[in-house]
């Protein structure tokens, strides 16, 4: 009769809970696990996911000279792993309802894909919400300001979108109900001019332009004009518009006089109606007030950003 070696078993201990402690290979098996989920989930943090993208796509990029384009664009936008929600604009979109609804899904990047026009509709009206603007700028046409960013045109924006090189940018609150970033303009105009709330400029009978310049330069040349979109103040410049009697006086002497106040509060009034033009939209105002937001606008730039 052959008789069985008994099977020894490895005793288990009982913690203080009672409840049965694992061997020691089980603990280190569950404490690899509990490194990788650690790993994991620091990954996850650094990572943006793909909700956090919102596109938003002028109407004119359906035209067939644009369309190779944005199909290049978005395959682009594959391989760095940015893809996002598109939303294609239409005359009756507003921006606000929309990038604030995206943004109770999870949207931080909104990235406007377009031309200057479809940059200020957007900005106008959203400039100081918590995100981060990105603009693929789009055609040949309308796109001074992406040279200013330093955003190349077409498919190769997508590479500084991708580099992610966010910059803070001065922005204007307009009679406290919208936003300008590259400039606003007055033609000719009989106004008075109050600066900082602190002094005061009155050209007269003479009627002048007005201009206030952040990201572009005033329409009429100027010589005083430097880009300083982040110094938490604008500049008002302003001069004798053409019909003026002084305009006429200062022409014949073959010069023009170009006045500059740097500010943060520019209250521009009248005792007609004027026309002001903000970032290419064209209103009527019997008085403007103008604002230099506290908060900044959150930019993607590229290295060529001409500030």
């Amino acid at each position: 009769m052959t008789n069985k070696r008994p099977t020894l078993k490895t005793p288990k201990s009982v913690g203080r809970s009672g409840e049965v402690e694992k061997s020691p290979v089980a603990i280190k098996r569950k404490l690899y696990q509990l490194v990788a989920r650690e790993a994991n989930r620091r990954s996850d943090v650094n990572r943006t996911p793909k909700e956090s993208y919102l596109y938003l796509y002028d109407a004119y990029l359906k035209e067939r000279p644009f369309q190779s384009i944005v199909s290049i664009i978005e395959t682009r936008l594959g391989d760095f792993e940015i893809v996002g929600k598109i939303v294609r604009l239409s005359t009756f979109t507003n921006p606000r309802i929309l990038v604030e609804d995206e943004m109770r899904h999870g949207v931080k990047n909104v990235v406007i894909v377009g031309n200057d026009d479809t940059l200020a509709r957007i900005l106008t009206r959203t400039a100081d919400l918590d995100v981060t603007f990105g603009f693929l700028p789009i055609g040949q046409k309308k796109n001074y300001l992406a040279k200013i960013l330093g955003i190349p045109l077409n498919e190769k924006s997508v590479e500084v979108l991708a580099a992610r090189k966010v910059e803070k940018i001065d922005y204007g609150i307009i009679n406290k109900n919208r936003f300008f970033l590259s400039y606003l303009y007055v033609p000719g105009a009989r106004v008075k001019i109050t600066c900082d709330r602190s002094f005061t400029v009155s050209p007269g009978r003479d009627k002048f332009e007005i201009a206030v310049a952040n990201l572009l330069p005033p329409p009429f040349e100027s010589d005083k004009f430097v880009l300083k979109p982040q110094d938490g103040q604008m500049e008002v410049y302003f001069q004798p518009a053409e019909r003026g009697l002084l305009s006429r006086m200062v022409k014949g002497r073959g010069s023009k006089i170009t006045s500059m106040f740097p500010f943060q509060h520019l209250l521009i009034t009248s005792d007609k109606i004027i026309t002001v033009l903000a970032d290419g939209k064209e209103t009527q105002e019997s008085a403007v007030e103008i604002e230099v937001s506290k908060k900044k606008l959150k930019m993607v730039v590229g290295k060529g950003r001409q500030f």
